[in-house]
């Protein structure tokens, strides 16, 4: 399927037939996804992310009839195979007064922890590198929003089981922010090598596309 085809009808669900359910704070798709490094292809065409306000409100709309016939079913037909989730609490490191403002572009890295690391390792790393991220000269000026969420459990058995420890999600104000950020030298000489301690390459992934709030 072209992804630019499954990107239109995916958004076009999402909007028309969105998840209805007591608890969902914000719901953002990001399509159009891409490697950072073209020739690193991600496996993945679009991501859903949902903030809810209380576990029990998305472990309830997990096992509802609604996510099994209303949500699920009507998507299944775009998609090769049930979806990833990762689920846990997200832990926002900046959002600017705007956070998804007009030509955003969201990087979402889903990382694969290195062996050595226990989860409450995993997870103070993973606190660090996000700050990291943030500290560069012109950092916060690039970028709208960060935060990140490890995944201590795995998904409820309605997902496929994924090998990802954790996501990231930055949102950039613009493509040319996300260039100079990955062009800086302090993502260079800082960020980049901290993400190799803690974080397996071989099997994380990094994706950028277009975020489109729904609710």
């Amino acid at each position: 399927r072209d992804r630019h085809d499954f990107a239109a009808k995916l958004l076009e669900l999402e909007r028309t037939a969105p998840i209805a359910a007591a608890g969902l704070l914000r719901s953002v798709v990001t399509t159009g996804l891409a490697a950072v490094d073209p020739a690193d292809e991600s496996p993945f065409d679009a991501a859903i992310e949902t903030w809810w306000a209380r576990k029990n409100d998305a472990a309830d709309w997990v096992v509802s009839r609604a996510f099994e016939y209303e949500w699920l079913a009507p998507r299944m037909r775009l998609l090769a195979a049930l979806p990833h989730a990762i689920a846990g609490e997200p832990g926002r490191r900046w959002e600017a007064e705007e956070p998804y403002p007009e030509g955003a572009v969201q990087l979402i890295a889903l990382t694969t922890a290195v062996r050595s690391l226990r989860k409450d390792e995993f997870a103070t790393a993973y606190a660090r590198h996000a700050d990291l991220a943030l500290a560069g000269e012109e950092s916060t000026a690039r970028i709208a929003s960060l935060e990140f969420t490890t995944a201590p459990l795995a998904p409820p058995s309605r997902f496929s089981a994924d090998r990802y420890d954790g996501v990231g999600t930055i949102v950039f104000a613009s493509a040319d922010a996300l260039a100079a950020e990955v062009a800086s030298e302090h993502y260079r000489d800082v960020v980049a090598p901290d993400a190799a301690a803690f974080s397996h390459a071989a099997t994380s992934d990094v994706m950028v596309g277009t975020p489109t709030v729904i609710a």
